[in-house]
Order: structure tokens, then sequence, then C-alpha cells
């Protein structure tokens, strides 16, 4: 039977496909994050955990959606941060 691989986070599954399109435009998550006011290691956090507001950022910078890079924090358009939690019990 084969070992079976260690489970990764979602984090690095995205990271590796979000390289290669700030060097086809010419810039670099941090360039991106102080440019529009925040420290150079901002978007490796919004990386780890759902920050819409930098997720904006960086897709804008990327001309992109924050829904298509990270589909499994968005419903319908909004981040799930902001949805209401259901409730336990009914």
């Amino acid at each position: 039977m084969a070992a079976r691989q260690p489970a990764r986070a979602s984090h690095e599954l995205r990271k590796a496909p979000l390289s290669p399109r700030y060097r086809w435009n010419y810039t670099t998550p941090g360039g991106t994050t102080r440019r529009n006011g925040y420290h150079a290691n901002s978007a490796a956090r919004a990386l780890r955990v759902s920050w819409p507001e930098m997720e904006r950022i960086i897709a804008d910078a990327l001309d992109e959606k924050p829904e298509t890079l990270w589909p499994d924090r968005y419903v319908d358009g909004v981040p799930r941060k902001y949805l209401p939690r259901k409730q336990a019990g009914g």
C-alpha cells in the first residue's frame, strides 16, 4: 500500500498559481500591499486567513475577482466571513 501524502494547507495550493501572475504584471505581492498602505507581509496573511479587503486588493492587481481566486471563501460574491452563522438547534 502506498504511503499517504500529508494534507496540504489550502493556502499552499493557491500561493503557487499567484506568483507567475504577479511576474506577468511586473509587480510583487509586497509591492501591491505597500502601495495600498499595508505592510509588505499582509499579502501572505491574506493567503492564510480570510481577509476580504486584502483579497480584493490582490485580485485587483491581478485583474481578477476575489471569488475566482478564493472560491472557498465566498458565497455568491459575499465573503463567508460576513455571512450570518447558522444557529444550532433551530
